[in-house]
C-alpha cells in the first residue's frame, strides 16, 4: 500500500511498509471500557481514525532492514488472500502488493535474504509464499526464513491456515531458531513470549543507537493508555511480558516500530498518568 521513510539507527536501515489495513471494533483492543472516551483521551497525542461504524482502523506492517550486505524483512503481511474477512466476522480488509511496495524501495524478491516472523499468525506470514502454477512456492527464493521454534505448536491449531508454515518446511526453507538468535552484529531476536508461544520481537543495536521492533506485543496506541487491560484473547503471559517491555522503554532512548499502529508508528514510549503515550521525540 504505502512506504514510510526510512528510518537510520546507526549503520542499519529500516523501511516501514504498509502492507495493508484491518479495520476492527476498538473493543479487539480495549476489551470492556467506554471506548469514546479512551479514543477521545488518546486524541490528545495521537490521531485515532475511526470510521461512520465506529470502528477503528490498524494498519498492517512490515519491516525492510539493511544491516550490513544482509537484507532482511521483517514479517509479510496479509498476503495475496488475508484470511481475516472470513475468519472474524465483521472484520474488514485492505488489501495491498508487497512485492510493489519492495520495488518501489528498490529490492526485488531476489535479494531478500532472510525473512523473519515475529510470530506465526496469518497477517505477519502472508506473503511467504505465492500460488504459481497451482502451487505454494517461496516469494523470496533466496531466503531463509525464520521462526522462533515454539511457534510451530500453532500449525496443529490453523489447520488450513497453516498451510504456508508447511508448505515453506516442505521447501526445505524454514528454520525453527531459539528466540535469542543473532541475525547480524548489529539485528537480533529477543523473547517476547505470549501473545504467541514463541513471539519475539527484533533489537537492532548499531552505532550507540537501538531500536525495537514490536510485533504484536501491542496492537492500537489507544491500548497504551489502560495497560494493564488485556487486549481480546491476551493471556497472563502476553499481559506480563507487555508490562515488563513498557517499563524497559517507557523514557528511555529506545526507538520503537510498531507493527500496527497508525502512523507515525516509529517513536518512543513515554509514561502519562497511569498508563503512556507515544512520542515521534523522546
Amino acid at each position: 500500500m504505502s512506504l514510510e521513510p526510512t528510518v537510520p539507527i546507526g549503520n542499519v536501515s529500516i523501511t516501514p511498509i504498509v502492507e495493508s489495513a484491518l479495520w476492527s471494533s476498538p473493543d479487539a483492543w480495549i476489551p470492556g471500557q467506554d471506548h469514546d472516551s479512551v479514543i477521545a483521551a488518546t486524541r490528545e497525542w495521537c490521531e485515532v481514525t475511526v470510521a461512520e461504524d465506529g470502528w477503528i482502523v490498524v494498519p498492517v506492517r512490515c519491516y525492510l532492514v539493511r544491516s550490513g550486505e544482509r537484507t532482511i524483512l521483517v514479517d509479510t503481511g496479509q498476503g495475496e488472500d488475508s484470511p481475516f474477512a472470513s475468519m472474524i466476522p465483521g472484520w474488514r480488509v485492505d488489501a495491498g502488493d508487497l512485492i510493489t511496495d519492495l520495488a518501489a524501495a528498490g529490492v526485488s524478491v531476489e535479494d531478500v535474504d532472510q525473512v523473519v516472523m515475529t510470530h506465526a499468525h496469518p497477517d505477519h506470514t502472508g506473503w511467504n509464499l505465492r500460488t504459481i502454477d497451482g502451487a505454494l512456492e517461496p516469494t523470496f527464493p533466496n531466503a531463509r526464513y525464520l521462526l522462533c521454534e515454539p511457534d510451530w505448536s500453532l500449525v496443529e491449531q490453523f489447520g488450513a491456515l497453516a498451510a504456508p508454515l508447511v508448505a515453506l518446511r516442505e521447501h526445505g526453507v524454514l528454520d525453527l531458531v531459539p528466540a535469542d538468535t543473532t541475525l547480524t552484529e548489529e539485528v537480533r531476536l529477543v523473547e517476547t513470549h505470549g501473545h504467541t508461544p514463541g513471539h519475539v520481537c527484533v533489537q537492532i543495536d548499531s552505532g550507540g543507537e537501538q531500536a525495537l521492533i514490536l510485533g504484536d506485543v501491542v496492537h492500537h496506541k489507544i491500548a497504551l493508555a489502560t495497560p494493564a487491560s488485556r487486549e481480546g484473547g491476551d493471556s497472563d503471559e502476553a499481559l506480563a511480558t507487555r508490562l515488563a517491555l513498557y517499563a524497559r522503554l517507557a523514557g528511555g532512548a529506545t526507538r520503537i516500530l510498531a507493527s500496527h499502529f497508525e502512523a507515525p508508528a516509529v517513536g518512543y514510549l513515554r509514561p502519562r498518568g497511569d498508563g503512556y503515550e507515544f512520542s515521534e521525540t523522546p
